[in-house]
């Protein structure tokens, strides 16, 4: 009897150590579904091995993120650079940003409750804003019903920076008009109410839907157009500050640039594989959400101390207004 007869070569054991014993294994999937995988056993993919619900993008062409199933690899994969690493960390330190700068002047510059009140929703929305699409796109890569979910809950965060914008404005624009102020304001939250119920909409995430979902919130932007047209036009108003208005002109700017950006997809479109990681139009949308919201904050601090500096006590306006 040789030793081979003797003995007989186990069959659960792979010919060669470290080998997976079927492809289904080796592919990561099996009869038991997506095994988890660590931070050094996957690799960035093609745009051709991409779920679907991952391509938004089709001239992003290499170093996407596979479907991991893991929370745990999707944080990792936040040290990692592929298509949404500055998409993660714009956002992520633009929420950061704007908690401290919060802290900072709401203890340190704003002196009653109402100029707190109205700078803490502005400030609200910011942080819930940013940190909501850091999260989103930092998760994104999770599984396809975290994707979706999390896709509404960063749509809704759009219409809420947009709503909350408004509020400082409006307070110190109006300050001495009670009830035209309260107006603006229910105004935009029956019409940012209503945004956020279309935006929850599953399809609405769909990439065909681009250009609506931009369209939905420049809607929401223009409204502004109504209270700051009645600003300027007003008798009551303090004309010689025209610097607030400034930064609100440069806020739209803003919006407006990283807007069509980020619809035309552009650089990308031009050199498509040439902005996988670097200076894709999501990423220029970020950077100009960010500036948008400093330049905001900054026109409605200024707005605020010229008011109160003018007229804090309304003895000019009338309050039956």
């Amino acid at each position: 009897m040789n030793l081979t007869e003797r003995f007989p070569k186990s069959p659960s054991l792979p010919a060669k150590l470290g080998q997976p014993e079927s492809k289904a294994e080796d592919d990561g999937s099996s009869k038991y579904g997506k095994y988890k995988r660590s931070a050094s056993s996957w690799d960035l993919i093609s745009i051709q091995k991409l779920p679907d619900f991952l391509n938004d993008n089709e001239y992003l062409l290499n170093n996407h993120r596979p479907e991991l199933n893991s929370a745990v690899e999707c944080l990792k994969s936040v040290f990692k650079l592929h298509t949404e690493t500055w998409n993660i960390w714009t956002h992520a330190v633009g929420s950061i940003g704007s908690l401290i700068l919060s802290v900072y002047y709401l203890r340190y510059v704003a002196e009653d409750w109402q100029h707190r009140l109205s700078f803490s929703i502005f400030f609200f929305g910011a942080v819930f804003c940013m940190g909501a699409s850091a999260i989103y796109h930092a998760f994104i890569c999770h599984s396809e019903r975290v994707c979706k979910f999390l896709a509404k809950i960063d749509y809704c965060g759009v219409i809420i920076l947009i709503m909350t914008s408004y509020i400082p404005w409006l307070h110190f624009a109006f300050y001495c008009q009670r009830y035209v102020k309260l107006s603006y304001m229910v105004l935009v939250t029956v019409l940012g109410l209503a945004c956020i119920s279309v935006v929850v909409r599953d399809e609405f995430r769909e990439p065909c839907y681009r250009w609506l979902r931009l369209g939905l919130f420049a809607f929401m932007a223009l409204v502004g157009l109504i209270p700051a047209t009645h600003y300027l036009i007003s008798d009551e108003v303090f004309h010689i500050y025209g610097i607030p208005m400034l930064w609100l002109a440069s806020m739209a700017i803003l919006y407006l640039t990283g807007g069509l950006a980020y619809g035309s997809c552009i650089p990308e479109r031009l050199c498509p594989g040439k902005f996988d990681i670097w200076c894709q139009s999501h990423q220029i949308l970020h950077v100009c959400v960010i500036g948008g919201v400093l330049t905001c904050f900054q026109g409605a601090a200024n707005l605020a101390s010229a008011q109160l500096l003018a007229d804090p006590d309304c003895i000019t306006v009338n309050f039956s207004q």
